[in-house]
Order: structure tokens, then sequence, then C-alpha cells
């Protein structure tokens, strides 16, 4: 199933002694890493791994050379691999590839603070940003929910209605308040990888970047593929491990290290004497059981003792799914901003049961007079505040979120939600209003001779 050569290793010294090889590559250095079937000495590996890098970012039909581009950076292995080859890349280049670089950091102490693992140097993070010597810039994740306006869910209610309410809380504590509102691991992980990656595209559309660089590598995109399978994501695959995607239109999402194993990403920095910070994640130090990402990179890692090629397997196999993301009838979700399949929303209804007596309700059995739309303001429906069911509009994996948070407390969600809605709504209506006017010219089965 799986070659065994696949794992990079290091070539310990008296293997070194005992054998005659060489450097496969410059066949003159003794070499130090096997990697992919092959010896290599440092600067070999080192100068393979760049290779894969300027081959990650080679596609010039998505992004024009002298672009300015926003570069991800977390201050972990990952980031700061992809750091270094960008100065490297822009050093010894003949010819810039990217003109301008912005580097961003999200700062999410704020929810991994509470435990012992959830302390990480935050000014050694960045102190090496501006030794970089790029433009940097770094955002609070609680910056999500910048401003007075919240999108707010209305409890005791039937499907997942919003409405946009005024709060004079803080950002950080609409964050806590948000994350707090649904109890399980996976669901909190979700909302910060979300909150996340809709404030690097904020910064990146503020700061008029046309492209964005993400640190994602061949082994963290294998557990994105077993984790946002489990989770009912699978439509939105090829977006989440596209090495290059204009999904979100005018921003192109590139990841030039999804060939390059996290392994080897070790390697590099080693070699390389690159300076990393660990930034702990939710469930750190947690059991493996507590989320499903955390279980997923679990199960992944563990496979690779025994079988080093899993990554490669499960990444390839996975590029070749297609789900046509860029059909006419595939809209936005507005939480994630991912893709929605069509009448996804109803095929949960058809093949899930959440609570007895639900589909009664779903089917228009009560007596007010809220339709997906909106809600009717009358009072009968126990509010009377307007407000909109956002079920119909998230993506499979995003209609979980009703189902595990705590139907009587409020749940907080940044106001770009709404404003996604809104778009989507103004859409719906353009394209009823013409499906009315055409109506009369649309040939029926019974207007056949």
């Amino acid at each position: 199933m799986c070659d065994v050569d696949q794992q990079p290793e290091l070539v310990k010294a008296e293997s070194r002694s005992k054998s005659n090889r060489n450097c496969q590559k410059c066949k003159v250095g003794r070499p130090t890493v096997y990697a992919r079937s092959a010896y290599y000495c440092k600067a070999c590996f080192c100068d393979t791994i760049a290779t894969r890098f300027r081959f990650g970012i080679s596609n010039k039909e998505m992004v024009a050379d002298g672009s300015k581009v926003l570069v991800a950076y977390s201050g972990g292995p990952s980031s700061s691999c992809l750091l270094r080859l960008v100065k490297s890349h822009r050093r010894f280049a003949s010819k810039l590839r990217y003109a301008h670089i912005l580097l961003c950091h999200i700062d999410e102490s704020e929810v991994t603070s509470g435990s012992d693992f959830g302390k990480y140097d935050f000014q050694r993070v960045r102190s090496l940003m501006e030794e970089s010597g790029f433009a940097s810039k770094t955002v609070s994740l609680s910056e999500v929910f910048s401003g007075a306006s919240v999108a707010e869910s209305v409890p005791e209610t039937e499907g997942f209605r919003l409405r946009l309410s005024v709060s004079e809380m803080t950002p950080l504590e609409k964050l806590k308040v948000s994350l707090e509102s649904v109890p399980k691991f996976s669901s909190k992980e979700d909302l910060i990888y979300q909150y996340r990656s809709q404030l690097l595209l904020q910064i990146a559309r503020e700061e008029n970047c046309q492209a964005m660089l993400l640190g994602d590598n061949a082994t963290r995109l294998a557990i994105r593929v077993i984790s946002q399978t489990s989770k009912g994501r699978g439509f939105s695959l090829p977006l989440e491990i596209a090495g290059d995607t204009n999904f979100h239109g005018d921003v192109i999402v590139t990841r030039p290290l999804r060939e390059i194993l996290s392994k080897e990403v070790a390697f590099f920095n080693h070699y390389e004497g690159i300076e990393f910070i660990a930034r702990p994640k939710l469930t750190t130090g947690m059991p493996a059981k507590q989320s499903i990402d955390r279980l997923t990179e679990d199960f992944i890692v563990g496979l690779m003792n025994d079988y080093p090629a899993t990554v490669n397997t499960v990444y390839r196999t996975a590029s070749k799914v297609s789900t046509g993301l860029d059909r006419p009838d595939v809209s936005k979700c507005p939480l994630c901003g991912g893709p929605v399949q069509a009448e996804s929303n109803q095929w949960r209804r058809r093949h899930t049961i959440s609570k007895l007596g639900e589909s009664s309700a779903e089917n228009g059995s009560s007596d007010n007079k809220c339709d997906d739309s909106g809600c009717c303001g009358s009072g009968g429906c126990g509010s009377n505040v307007e407000s909109v069911n956002v079920q119909p509009l998230l993506c499979y994996g995003c209609q979980n979120l009703p189902s595990d948070r705590d139907p009587k407390k409020p749940l907080l969600l940044p106001p770009y939600v709404l404003d996604g809605i809104k778009s989507k709504e103004q859409v719906g209506r353009n394209r009823a209003y013409m499906e009315e006017v055409v109506q009369e010219f649309i040939l029926s089965d019974d207007d056949e001779p």
C-alpha cells in the first residue's frame, strides 16, 4: 500500500563511515538525510526544499510577477520555514516574484492562555517579524468582533435564527462568549479557524494584497483532508488543499509548502538554524479524543510510523477529487466562506434526526408566519425582533453548529455573517424576480402538440 522509503530520516554517522554512498544530487557530499528514496547532503537537501517552494509559487496565471502578497506568519515551524524561503527567493532570484510582502500574525493567546500549555513568547514573535525586514502587522483574534454590531442567535426558536444587535461588550468578551456557547472542542476549533481565515482575508483586502501565502505543509493538509471529511466538509476539499485558488475572488490563496512533509520542514529549520516559537492550540496537552482535529492528527502521525507514505497517499488522492466548486449554483457560506452544495439542507433533513418533533415543525405545522427569509415580526414566533433563519444558507459542515450549541444561550457571531446573508438574500430575490418574468415563456410538457 505505501512505500516504506518515503519518510525522511537522518543518516547516522556510523552508517556514513561504513557506506561509500555519496549525495545522489551533487555526487560529492556525504549524505546526512534519507528522504523520498534518495540520499542528500545538507546543502542539496536544503536546495531541494527551495526548489519545491519555487515550484509552489510558479503559477503566474493566478498571481502575476510584482504582486503584493500577505504572508501568514504564526511563528511556528512551517510559517518560519516559509518566511526563510521567501527571503532567500528575493535575495537570489533574477526577477522578483513578489514586489511587496506583508507579514501578518493573528494572536490567538486570548483563547489559549487558560492552561499551562497556552503560554508562548508573543514578544519574541513580534521581534522575529521585525528582524525579517518586511512590513508586518499583528492583529488579535478578537478583532473579528470589532465594532458595536454583532450577529446574535435567537434562543429557543426553531431552526437557527440570527438577528443584528448592539453589544457594549469588548471584542475579547464577545469572542469568549462565542466560544463558550459551543461546549464541544471540535466546534470551538472550527470557529477559531474560521475567524482566523476571515481576518487574514480582511487584512489582505485592506492592504490591497493580490495573494495570500499560507504555511500549510503536506502533513497538515493530509490531516485536514480526513478531519474535514469527518465533519461533513468534503464538498470543500478542493478549496482546502488547493495549491492556488481564486475562490475568494479578489485574493488568491497559495500554499507553497504543500509538497513538503512536516518532518522535512523540521530538518530544513535545523540545518538553516531557523528560530521558531511553538504556538499551542486550544487542545494542546489534552487527550487525543478531545476533538476531531486532535484525534485525526494522532491517527495520521501514528499511522506514518508503519506506513511512511500515508501523507502522500492521502494528499494526492484528495487532490484528484472534483466537487464542482465553480458551478453557477454554488454559493458561499456566510459563516466559513466555503462553498455551499445545492439542497444540502434538505438532504440533511431527510437523513438526520436532531430531536423529536423536528420534522413537524420544519414542515410548517406552527401557527406563525415565519419562513426562511426572516421573522414575521408579529410576536407569534416568540420574538419581536426581526431575525433570519440562516440554517438553509449554511454549508453542510457549518450546519452542525446549531446542534452543538446550547439552545438556551445566545450564540454571538461576527457581523460579517449577517453581511454575507444580506448579499445572498439579494441574489435570491433577483433570481426569483427573473424566474417570475420568464415564467410565462416557459413551455411545459402539457403544451406539446
